[in-house]
């Protein structure tokens, strides 16, 4: 049977929850709070991974009983002309996670702990897509806008999968709707015809001019079986 890991982020952060998923017996990964005093139970950072001054550092501790694994990302400032290079470092990111899972070191339980992520943000995209707004106190009148939604949600998943690349393939609804909506553009109406038109420095343009092109060619081929 496969073991399956709790995920709970920092709201459930607390020494009785712990301990009760230790008597249960539960793996889990549990986001930790920046209180001032955790340094002390961190452990020596040491570099997992350096290139162009910048520099992913890991500790592992333990707190309560149960595995403390941190990470941090970090850069090497650069002296201004004329100043001392004084080897001086800024971190852009730092996390702790709580896991009593022993075959998992601390970049492994942050990317897992992650993965979580993504499906509460994907939980929270029907609400983006105007899921429940209309609701009536009948449940056939409920089926049509939900049945819209969940084909609007079905066709936003198949174009993030088949046409959108690189950041925009984690971006949710109202993400995509903000950059869109704010892209500077133009109106122009001649006779019967109105036309759109955005700046062609905007970088938001790639989205559907990629999107429509890809559209226009076809679904890619199924891959081999």
């Amino acid at each position: 049977m496969r073991d399956i890991a709790v995920r709970l982020d920092k709201g459930f952060f607390g020494k009785r929850i712990v301990a009760r998923m230790e008597a249960l017996g539960v793996s889990h990964l549990l986001k930790v709070p920046r209180h001032p005093w955790l340094p002390g139970f961190r452990g020596a950072w040491r570099t997992a991974a350096e290139a162009e001054g910048r520099e992913l550092r890991t500790a592992s501790g333990e707190l309560w009983g149960t595995r403390l694994l941190s990470v941090e990302r970090r850069r090497r400032v650069r002296p201004e002309e004329g100043e001392l290079d004084l080897a001086t470092w800024e971190a852009s990111m730092s996390a702790d996670v709580l896991t009593n899972i022993e075959d998992i070191g601390p970049v492994e339980a942050w990317r897992a702990y992650n993965a979580g992520a993504v499906v509460e943000r994907r939980i929270g995209e029907p609400g983006q897509l105007s899921a429940g707004r209309a609701a009536v106190d009948d449940l056939g009148g409920n089926a049509p806008p939900w049945g819209l939604v969940a084909l609007a949600h079905q066709l936003l998943h198949i174009l993030r999968a088949n046409v959108l690349g690189g950041g925009w393939r984690a971006v949710q609804p109202h993400g995509i709707r903000l950059r869109l909506l704010r892209a500077p553009a133009t109106i122009t109406s001649h006779a019967r015809r109105t036309s759109l038109g955005f700046a062609s420095v905007d970088p938001a343009l790639g989205l559907p001019r990629r999107t429509l092109g890809t559209i226009e060619r076809g679904p890619p081929p199924p891959a081999p079986a």
